[in-house]
């Protein structure tokens, strides 16, 4: 949920291309980095016949029916991204990818970050895709799961925001709230203040955070 709301508030921003990936455990399609890369791509050239001819191109002259080579697929996103102003990758799930994958994913992040350039001024994009000025593309990526051991070692010096289980309390309250309202109203003929606890403070305390 969080992932999404961030993916549609950047999809929101203006002169922006958004593209994104949910990761998922034993999922072949969406846990290692050859796949991620290849939903990037697709999302990144949707709709865009140039893009999507010159992929077609270089694909059939590396004899690439569909992308499996490492180096290929990397050097169309670098390539791709820049015929943006400015693009935002959300990779959701990040901790459900192999170690080894986890290593690729982040080692790519950082090196389409390094070469990310500042947001053009009021630029227009160019035929080249640098903006009017000329400018690398302004990349930016969320990389969003649950810590554990490899995460923490591959984020190591870099923003990181932590969602603690007391972070939620105040949401599930008021989610609660207003649907034990809705509850009450549907059903006047129960009782509910003979419970020795409001349901909203019963879920809580089920939910212990989560």
């Amino acid at each position: 949920m969080l992932a999404s709301a961030v993916i549609e508030a950047a999809s929101k921003q203006h002169d922006s291309k958004v593209a994104f990936v949910y990761c998922k455990d034993e999922n072949p399609n969406r846990n290692n980095f050859l796949s991620i890369a290849r939903n990037l791509l697709y999302q990144l050239s949707h709709n865009n016949d140039r893009l999507v001819e010159y992929i077609d191109a270089i694909m059939s002259k590396e004899g690439q029916m569909k992308l499996q080579k490492m180096d290929l697929v990397q050097e169309l996103l670098r390539v791709i991204i820049r015929c943006y102003n400015s693009v935002f990758i959300v990779i959701d799930g990040f901790n459900e990818c192999y170690m080894q994958d986890k290593k690729t994913i982040f080692q790519w992040v950082q090196s389409i970050i390094s070469s990310s350039g500042p947001m053009p001024q009021g630029g227009k994009q160019s035929s080249s895709g640098q903006g009017e000025d000329g400018e690398p593309a302004l990349v930016r990526c969320l990389i969003v799961g649950q810590e554990d051991g490899d995460t923490s070692r591959l984020l190591r010096g870099y923003p990181v925001l932590k969602i603690l289980p007391g972070d939620n309390t105040a949401d599930i309250i008021t989610y609660c709230e207003a649907w034990e309202s809705k509850i009450r109203t549907k059903f006047p003929s129960v009782k509910f203040d003979d419970f020795p606890n409001s349901i909203s403070n019963q879920v809580l305390k089920c939910a212990d955070g989560e």
